[in-house]
């Protein structure tokens, strides 16, 4: 068979496929957002809903160490805070190399799950 076949061939293959793909996904049968119709909404009683802290500059990242306590980074400042069980907020560290221009800054915080042993956190 020669190239020119080959290639005309994968052609109309490939437009084939896209046809059924972009059907399916405007049918709904592939590639959908199953929480835009998730039925009834669930409903949290206010007991369950508490503030922790108060008066945080763009907090945006969250992340739990063992013993419960809340590390919290602040976008625009580039400063990790600790946040315990009773309120009490404390800054841990500030970042100075973060660049909190643009969409930047201190985003994302993840405790290491050795944490116990190495003590470590990552931003």
């Amino acid at each position: 068979m020669s190239r020119r076949k080959l290639a005309i061939g994968a052609s109309v293959l490939a437009i084939v496929v896209g046809l059924v793909v972009w059907t399916a996904w405007y049918l709904g049968l592939i590639f959908t957002n199953p929480s835009v119709n998730a039925g009834d909404p669930i409903s949290v009683p206010s007991s369950a809903v508490r503030t922790m802290a108060a008066n945080l500059e763009a907090p945006w990242g969250v992340a739990f160490l063992p013993d419960g306590t809340a590390l919290v980074t602040e976008r625009d400042t580039a400063r990790i805070l600790s946040v315990k069980a009773d309120g009490t907020v404390t800054e841990v560290q500030r970042l100075d190399a973060v660049d909190p221009g643009g969409e930047g800054g201190l985003l994302g915080i993840a405790v290491s799950p050795t944490y116990a042993s190495d003590a470590w956190v990552y931003v």
